[in-house]
């Protein structure tokens, strides 16, 4: 069963740009930075409990963020939830025609 919103992912051209608006204009804390090289995402973390915010930017330049700002410009990239059940929450949303950044 889904049982929290662990994070919300945006995608962002300019991530120093978005760090600013998201601390200056939403007064949100800034949790932290890292660098996923598996991902080739760098990410911006802050903290809105009970969830997060995170801003991804791609790293380096390339990987599966770049593509979704070169078709989209930015925005909403994914949702993340906790879960009780990964593996039958995954395949109910599957039947249901979800679909996943990766596998479970």
């Amino acid at each position: 069963m889904i049982t929290a919103l662990d994070h919300i992912a945006i995608a962002v051209p300019d991530l120093e740009k978005a760090i600013k608006r998201f601390v200056e204009d939403f007064e949100l804390p800034m949790g932290g930075r890292e660098d996923v090289t598996e991902a080739r995402t760098t990410a911006a973390f802050l903290p809105l409990p009970p969830t997060n915010i995170e801003l991804v930017y791609p790293l380096n330049g390339e990987g599966p963020i770049a593509t979704y700002l070169e078709k989209k410009g930015g925005g909403l990239h994914h949702l993340c939830f906790r879960s009780d059940n990964i593996e039958e929450d995954v395949a109910r949303l599957r039947e249901k025609g979800y679909q996943f950044l990766a596998d479970a």
